[in-house]
């Protein structure tokens, strides 16, 4: 029964595919320029994969970033794409992630913006190297086969789209730990539904005659930024914001500084 409802969401999300292709885009890599900033989604169990061009590049994202704008410019309404490869899913088995890159021509200079539930597993220079190629390459993918560089695609099997699944779990092979978490819905179990923003950068050591010198086994520089990203269960991208207080609280508030008042009056009199 699951695999005849596998390969129904397959076929439409095929369908939906081909439709969105209509609106052409092409998934920047990060070599030699600052990434595009991509958001990508996958059934772990059904072996189905989602990606969604987020409209800016790493550099603008992560001024945004630093600056506490965290969805300035991003697309994040869902898509029938979206909700229709995961029709058959089960909403516990949907890891997700948000990933950008800048690889300059110097090694130093390279850059990795990730999504995670805790820090990534980048422990040294020639890991982010390897974490940076493998989206850059991931990305150059989507501008071919199957999704011809589409700003929303879906896909299972051999879809280009589908490599999200092998990078969205361990920057394909490049870490250790996974950079994803859950859907944020009622139905799905687990807690780790936030997902925070790391900003990774390569450090050059000093050699022995006090120059710089890039080492591959110097341990990046992670700088985290805290987003609280979560993903509906309809694809929709937010933020979780801060719980106002509640009417209740204020005017309590109001009314204790009122009788600390009246007090004082009566002190004084």
């Amino acid at each position: 029964m699951k695999t005849i409802k596998t390969l129904k969401t397959v076929l439409a999300a095929s369908v939906l595919l081909a439709a969105s292709n209509v609106a052409q885009a092409t998934y920047v890599t990060a070599f030699g320029q600052p990434s595009s900033v991509v958001l990508t989604a996958f059934d772990t169990v059904l072996q189905l994969g989602y990606v969604r061009d987020l409209g800016i590049d790493y550099a603008q994202f992560a001024t945004n970033l630093t600056a506490g704008n965290a969805l300035a410019g991003l697309t994040t309404a869902g898509d029938t794409t979206f909700t229709t490869i995961f029709a058959g899913s089960d909403l516990n088995d949907i890891r997700w992630n948000i990933t950008a890159g800048l690889n300059l021509p110097g090694d130093p200079d390279d850059r990795l913006l990730t999504s995670g539930a805790t820090s990534p597993d980048i422990t040294n220079n020639d890991v982010q190297s390897s974490a940076v190629g493998n989206m850059s390459n991931f990305f150059q993918g989507l501008n071919s086969a199957d999704c011809q560089g589409a700003l929303v695609c879906a896909g299972g099997g051999a879809s280009a789209a589908n490599a999200a699944l092998l990078w969205g779990e361990s920057f394909n092979g490049a870490a250790l730990t996974k950079n994803t978490a859950s859907l944020d819905d009622a139905s799905v179990t687990t807690t780790n539904k936030v997902l925070d923003m790391f900003l990774m950068s390569k450090v050059s050591s000093l050699d022995p005659f006090g120059g710089t010198v890039y080492s591959g086994n110097t341990k990046v520089n992670i700088t985290t930024l805290d987003t609280n990203f979560k993903l509906s269960a309809n694809g929709t991208l937010s933020t979780i914001s801060a719980v106002p207080l509640p009417a209740a609280v204020w005017l309590f508030g109001a009314g204790l500084f009122g009788l600390v008042g009246i007090g004082r009056r009566r002190q004084a009199s």
